[in-house]
């Protein structure tokens, strides 16, 4: 009894301590790992040509959909896209177990939704993304490696033909960049990128194209001074749709921000929005 009490506790604690260890290596490196985002998708064609830069990329940041990397001159990001999270390790047995095959499904469906939103990011707003271009399948194509570091420093060579991911010109946060020009008294800077905010979500509108997730602290940024949305993960086409409330809702936290850090631009930003 006290033998089996004994190794009871021993199995206990080494369970503890895996749990703990795999906390650590999470924390550790973001969750990142080359086999969460290597692709097992079909070839396809399509991929639209464009000079991946030649210079190694390090580790720069994870969302709910990629994992990023900034470019050496850090002008570029190159996002890989998250493939652990829309499949599943017994996707095998779905013709057998409903339950699962539902899950399989689902997960599937996000994974062309995310993309079907990169497609319309490329097509129809890749000025106002910064995007340069978009590899959604395996190709034979691009014959490049990249070497990418990632964030414990470990290299890694990266084969972009079997590769699925995002290239794009790397902005500034949108707020830090606000902030610093109305500090340094350009508020002529400051009222013109709030002109051309409103003016790229009235664009991106009447295109017919919505954003689900349309935070301007974590989605938007500033590229050579103009303001971009580098988040192209929530776009969905609805020509028909009609919101004559989506730019008070996206604005909103603007106008919050611009009553503590300079009310004097809220009634420029109450113009532009009546205009």
């Amino acid at each position: 009894m006290y033998a089996d009490m004994h190794l009871l506790k021993k199995i206990v604690l080494f369970c503890l301590a895996l749990g703990l260890l795999q906390r650590l290596c999470q924390s550790q490196t973001d969750g990142f790992s080359r086999l969460k985002v290597d692709a097992d998708l079909p070839y396809e064609v399509g991929w639209e040509a464009v000079e991946i830069p030649d210079q190694p990329f390090t580790y720069f940041g994870c969302g709910a959909q990629t994992f990023a990397f900034v470019s050496e001159d850090g002008q570029y990001v190159l996002k890989f896209y998250r493939h652990h999270r829309t499949r599943h390790p017994l996707a095998f047995l779905a013709p057998w177990i409903p339950r699962l095959q539902q899950t399989v499904a689902k997960r599937q469906a996000k994974r062309e939704k995310d993309f079907a939103s990169y497609r319309i990011a490329y097509e129809k707003l890749r000025q106002e993304t910064g995007l340069l271009g978009i590899h959604l399948g395996k190709t034979d194509q691009i014959h490049k490696k990249v070497k990418i570091y990632d964030k414990l420093g470990i290299e890694h060579t990266i084969d972009l033909d079997n590769m699925t991911f995002l290239l794009q010109k790397k902005a500034a946060p949108f707020y830090a960049t606000l902030e610093e020009w109305i500090d340094g008294g350009y508020e002529d800077k400051a009222k013109q990128a709030v002109h051309e905010l409103i003016a790229l979500l009235q664009t991106r509108a009447q295109k017919g194209i919505f954003d689900k997730d349309p935070d301007l602290r974590t989605n938007f940024g500033f590229l050579d001074g103009h303001p971009i949305q580098f988040d192209i993960g929530r776009f969905k086409n609805e020509p028909e749709r009609i919101d004559d409330d989506e730019l008070l809702r996206i604005t909103n936290s603007l106008r919050q921000w611009l009553n503590e850090k300079a009310p004097h631009l809220v009634d420029y930003l109450e113009v532009e929005l009546n205009d």
